[in-house]
């Protein structure tokens, strides 16, 4: 009898094994039918996490969220993420590329440098402007030498524009000053409350100050400007101009 019932439970046994690995070959073919792709697939992920961080900061992100909003298990997200910060780091590359995407077709030349100036305010109110305050405190304290490598290449990308605007200014003002005026108006364009008092969205708010700005810190706003090397760096409002207003005889 004892034989009878090791028997049975030993068939038993191989019977719910076996029922385990095809539950899980199941799966596992029905996630490769929903993403047929893995750079679709990976892109899904990165979408996903980028509304949840916006939301409530990458902090709180969790991968079984982001399994449980896309209907696949955790693995699956590894296997396109093999970390969080594997996909923080594809969200600060994509955040970087979009902002260069929106200005670099203005390397070809022909832009004046209001029209430039018009485009940058344009993607970094549409980029840098919208990722919250608190999805940059997170990466900064959680990811530093992410962090570290964004901030490098922001400080990077924006002595290339400074470098640039400055060659456009006019002999009689302190560019110091205009540049300093120029990052407070960045500042004032995420304040909500002056945004109010206007009735004015971000883009639009940042838009209409630059011109502004360009005005008065132009030597002429609406010269056309030589397009960037190439291949091109990080600068995104054009090639310096080959003679300064203050270096002419």
């Amino acid at each position: 009898m004892g034989i009878v019932a090791s028997v049975v439970r030993y068939a038993w046994y191989q019977m719910c094994i076996s029922r385990t690995i095809l539950l899980e070959r199941r799966q596992v073919m029905q996630e490769r039918e929903a993403r047929p792709e893995l750079d679709g697939f990976r892109e899904r992920v990165l979408d996903r996490f980028t509304q949840r961080a916006q939301a409530v900061g990458i902090r709180r992100v969790k991968m079984d969220d982001l399994a449980a909003d896309l209907r696949v298990s955790k693995r699956t997200i590894y296997e396109a993420f093999p970390s969080k910060e594997a996909l923080v780091r594809a969200f600060t590359e994509a955040w970087m590329a979009r902002i260069k995407e929106r200005v670099d077709y203005r390397r070809t030349g022909g832009a004046t440098g209001m029209e430039l100036l018009r485009s940058w305010a344009q993607a970094w109110s549409r980029g840098n402007g919208r990722v919250s305050s608190v999805v940059w405190a997170d990466i900064r304290a959680q990811y530093p030498n992410i962090y570290a490598e964004v901030r490098a290449r922001q400080q990077a990308q924006m002595l290339d524009t400074t470098n640039a605007m400055r060659s456009r200014m006019r002999a009689d003002i302190d560019s110091d000053v205009a540049i300093a005026v120029f990052e407070a108006i960045r500042g004032m364009a995420q304040s909500e409350r002056v945004r109010q008092r206007l009735g004015l969205e971000m883009d639009e708010l940042l838009v209409k100050a630059v011109e502004v700005w360009a005005r008065g810190a132009y030597a002429d706003p609406d010269a056309k400007v030589p397009p960037a090397a190439d291949p091109p760096g990080d600068t995104l409002l054009g090639a310096p101009s080959s003679v300064h207003p203050s270096r002419e005889a």
